[in-house]
């Protein structure tokens, strides 16, 4: 995300200007900034710019140790107003322990599936906890339904609501020039082990 940021940064100085002194201070200082401090300050003064943008007239109010204050003061509304930035980045322990359940859920079924040639897609809602669902409970339910014909309704099951749709096995693509959209399509789909003529 960087690039495009620094991009929308340097398309934006204008605005960057127009909120004070301090914004002019920290875009001076993000090159000496620690790493961990240099996107969410980047962030910062793409909200004001953005806020410039549509209309407000904002200041960045330098950072106070002592005490609480918001990012930007707005003014000129007749109320006091106010912004805080917050953004977080990459994925909190429990996404990322998540993924990884659902993961083990799947691969728990899928060397079974191209054994038996299944071709289609096997969409899980989860009603309960995903680190609550046993790989056997998972694996029961979907190998079960993919012997029979693909679902088009939703199945209830004792951990959320499962569908199996079909999925084509082939594709005829007409002649193509090299590097056109439909040659990349069918290059990456055989590269993924489809057959995709």
């Amino acid at each position: 995300m960087f690039v495009p940021e620094v991009a929308i940064l340097g398309n934006s100085l204008k605005e960057i200007n127009a909120l004070g002194p301090e914004a002019a201070r920290k875009l001076a200082a993000l090159s000496f900034m620690p790493d961990g401090m240099v996107t969410a300050t980047i962030y910062e003064v793409l909200v004001g710019a953005a806020s410039v943008r549509r209309g407000l007239n904002l200041r960045l109010i330098p950072e106070d140790r002592t005490r609480k204050v918001p990012d930007y003061r707005i003014e000129g509304l007749g109320v006091p107003a106010s912004i805080e930035c917050k953004r977080r980045l990459g994925l909190t322990k429990y996404d990322l322990d998540e993924a990884s359940h659902v993961e083990q859920l799947y691969l728990a079924v899928r060397w079974q599936l191209q054994e038996s040639r299944f071709h289609g897609a096997i969409e899980a809602s989860f009603g309960i906890p995903v680190s609550s669902i046993s790989v056997e409970d998972f694996r029961r339910d979907v190998l079960a339904a993919a012997k029979h014909d693909p679902q088009s309704d939703p199945t209830v099951t004792t951990w959320g609501t499962w569908r199996i749709g079909s999925l084509p096995s082939s594709r005829n693509i007409s002649g193509t020039r090299l590097y056109s959209p439909d040659f990349r399509f069918s290059t990456e789909c055989l590269w993924l082990g489809t057959d995709a003529r």
